[in-house]
């Protein structure tokens, strides 16, 4: 039979990910996550899809955040990036 999956080894590799995918630091990919994982759980009924909608969750925050991020040309301007949109 197989071993079901440690809960903190998955959440580790979910944080890990989504840091990678997003160049955002582990850290607050995982402050974000838990969050975001805590207040989902406390009103499901069924607990099986939370992580994923957790993912789902942090992943479109993270993509806010750098689509709204200002950004630095070479000469030290700092504008706001012209994918932000106002949606």
């Amino acid at each position: 039979m197989f071993a079901a999956p440690d809960s903190q080894t998955e959440e580790k590799r979910i944080v890990d990910f989504l840091a990678r995918e997003s160049s955002v630091p582990v850290d607050e990919v995982a402050r974000i996550y838990a969050a975001e994982r805590a207040g989902l759980a406390e009103g499901a009924r069924v607990a099986t899809f939370v992580p994923i909608f957790a993912i789902r969750n942090v992943q479109e925050i993270l993509r806010h955040r750098i689509q709204i991020a200002p950004q630095v040309d070479p000469r030290g301007d700092v504008s706001v990036s012209s994918r932000a949109s106002l949606t």
